[in-house]
């Protein structure tokens, strides 16, 4: 458990750092399925982590006007509802209904966002709240090492082990004010959220196309 907000917000960044390597690929490279990452592309890896980041930015976003996330409360119910593989393959197949350009701006832009509004949000809301802090971990740097394999098979068939080194902390705090973003249609509804496991068994990892029913 992490005790002060910059330990949490390194530790996401460093995590995240060698993912930022899928934006250096070229469209037709990210377009092409990887029989090592389970048959995923880059841009549905890209998709898939943008769909959690999008759900933790939303949630960051109710916290720091409230103690209470309603987009937390919905996703835990309609991870249950539904499961994880009905949740993951109707935010897959939105991804992929986007432009690649517009999965390429979003891609550039939520991780920034989100911790800029981590550091917005007060830090009995979420940093010293166990339930939240463990959605954030979970949703973010957890979430990013579950596909680290799935990385690098993407880029080793790209021909490129790409960069792993991160911006100078300095250079990390985006504004919590950003460019508007268009939501998939079925955000507005409870359908595509994951389960952040609060109070639950971790999920189990089953490398089988869909890597741990988040996938």
């Amino acid at each position: 458990m992490y005790t002060d907000a910059m330990s949490f917000l390194e530790a996401e960044r460093d995590a995240w750092a060698p993912f930022e390597a899928l934006s250096q690929l070229t469209d037709e490279r990210l377009e092409r399925p990887v029989a090592g990452a389970h048959g995923r592309s880059g841009r549905d890896l890209m998709g898939h982590l943008l769909t959690w980041q999008v759900l933790s930015l939303d949630v960051a976003r109710e916290l720091a006007v409230g103690d209470r996330s309603v987009s937390h409360e919905r996703a835990d119910a309609d991870w249950e509802a539904r499961g994880g593989d009905v949740v993951n393959a109707e935010a897959q197949a939105d991804w992929r209904a986007r432009p690649l350009d517009e999965v390429r701006q979003e891609f550039a832009r939520v991780a920034g966002e989100l911790r800029g509004f981590l550091t917005v949000v007060p830090e009995s809301r979420w940093l010293k709240n166990a339930d939240q802090q463990r959605f954030f971990y979970e949703e973010t740097t957890e979430h990013y090492e579950d596909h680290r394999a799935d990385l690098a098979a993407i880029l080793a068939a790209a021909g490129t082990t790409g960069r792993t080194t991160r911006e100078p902390t300095s250079r990390i705090w985006l504004s919590a004010t950003s460019l508007p973003r268009r939501r998939p249609a079925w955000w507005a509804s409870p359908l595509a959220l994951r389960q952040p496991m609060i109070g639950r068994p971790r999920r189990p990892h089953g490398r089988s196309g869909r890597c741990c029913s988040r996938s």
